[in-house]
């Protein structure tokens, strides 16, 4: 590489760069940095302090397309991992060695850490820029681990364009907080009594409804605020946000409940069933308990299951399942389900008091034509129309893909 006088700092960028255009070693990418957000090549070769023990390593089943820098960012194939509200958990070709083993003379290693860095969803889509969460700009996971999740949400590799130049990180979009704000206006859904204030007291409960789910109807894996009406969920994003029982609705002795997550592009998903994930063998539960608050955290993990989540919205309206709802990640949207008179709205707003976009869902009743309504009988329809969607900002209506003739 020629030199060029007068360079300065900018040399150590050019030698990364004739260093990609000759290598496929991801491990260039996997340099330390405290600053919030970066480029994809370091900018000092101290950033590279106590990394020597790093060696390419890739996956039997990663996509070695290679890579490409031009002057504006870097272009890659990379699996996306969801982590927190618009950051990702991506795997780089390198990490830690632990155990080797000889497969047909050839060296093969299995348990080793594999070397993931954080991702966050610029203005573009697929584009990328590289960012610190929590403190920490890389973290190294059991590769074991990472195929684990890998399957578990079929996440595949695909093309990535990360940002090299700063100076066009500076029109993003404005970070969303990690979970739900709840406005509760449907007036049966939830049970009505004084036993729904438990554990609400002062100034408190002058801003707790009684149209609020009771706090022991309430389950989540990180934090349930109900005086604020927040739904807390915590890296990494691989669980449901949390769920509520319907205190109010009983069909044939079964307990009903709204599950409530993202899916994996971070959209909004929501599910009322009378369903919940089987727990491993040797776990007590008792799903009727009066005070899910009460449920400890490794049966609230599988309670909590995204991956069950996600194959059951997918799934779709069934005989024990009032509404199966996957929205948009980026536009507001209204879901109605006609059987509970029940009308849900999914809006992306900023709250001054958390400083930041938040997704706020609104249970309200569905104010539809009479006879189109069962007030008093909760049971679930068949019927391909009982489930109706639009987008807010459209006002358009289009009918879930639910067709249940077709089953």
């Amino acid at each position: 590489m020629p030199m060029l006088y007068g360079e300065g700092k900018s040399a150590f960028r050019r030698l990364q760069e004739e260093i990609v255009k000759q290598s496929d070693d991801q491990s260039i990418f996997a340099w330390r940095d405290s600053q919030p957000q970066k480029p994809i090549l370091a900018p000092s070769s101290s950033c590279f302090k106590g990394l020597g023990q790093l060696r390419c390593v890739y996956a039997t089943s990663d996509d070695r397309t290679g890579y490409t820098l031009a002057n504006s960012g870097l272009s890659i194939q990379l699996m996306t991992f969801p982590w927190m509200m618009n950051i990702y958990l991506c795997p780089l070709g390198c990490g830690l060695l632990g155990n080797k083993v000889l497969i047909n003379n050839r060296q093969s290693v299995r348990g080793y850490d594999r070397i993931c860095i954080f991702l966050r969803q610029a203005d573009t889509y697929n584009h990328f820029i590289r960012v610190t969460v929590a403190g920490e700009d890389q973290i190294a996971i059991n590769s074991d681990s990472i195929a684990t999740m890998r399957d578990n949400f079929h996440i595949k590799s695909k093309r990535l364009f990360l940002r090299q130049n700063i100076s066009m990180m500076m029109n993003l979009p404005a970070p969303r907080f990690h979970g739900y704000k709840f406005v509760f206006n449907h007036s049966s859904i939830f049970a009505k009594s004084s036993s729904n204030l438990l554990g609400i007291t002062g100034r408190s409960l002058e801003r707790y409804s009684s149209r609020d789910p009771k706090p022991q109807d309430a389950l989540c894996i990180h934090q349930w605020i109900p005086e604020q009406r927040i739904l807390r969920n915590k890296a990494p994003g691989f669980h449901a946000a949390g769920l509520f029982r319907l205190s109010s609705v009983h069909l044939d002795k079964k307990t009903f409940y709204v599950f409530l997550g993202f899916d994996i592009d971070f959209a909004p998903i929501c599910l009322i069933t009378s369903y919940t994930p089987s727990l491993p063998e040797g776990t007590e539960f008792d799903v009727s308990i009066s005070d899910l608050s009460k449920v400890g955290e490794r049966e609230a993990y599988h309670l909590l299951s995204l991956k069950w989540l996600l194959e059951k919205v997918s799934q779709g309206k069934d005989a024990n399942t009032f509404l199966a709802f996957k929205g948009d990640s980026s536009e507001p949207s209204t879901v109605t389900c006609r059987s509970l008179s029940l009308k849900m709205s999914f809006v992306s707003v900023h709250d001054a008091a958390l400083g930041k976009e938040i997704w706020t869902v609104t249970f309200e009743d569905w104010q539809g034509p009479r006879s189109m309504l069962a007030p008093f009988n909760f049971g679930p329809r068949s019927s391909e129309n009982d489930i109706i969607v639009t987008s807010v900002e459209r006002s358009r209506w289009t009918t879930v893909a639910m067709d249940h003739s077709k089953k």
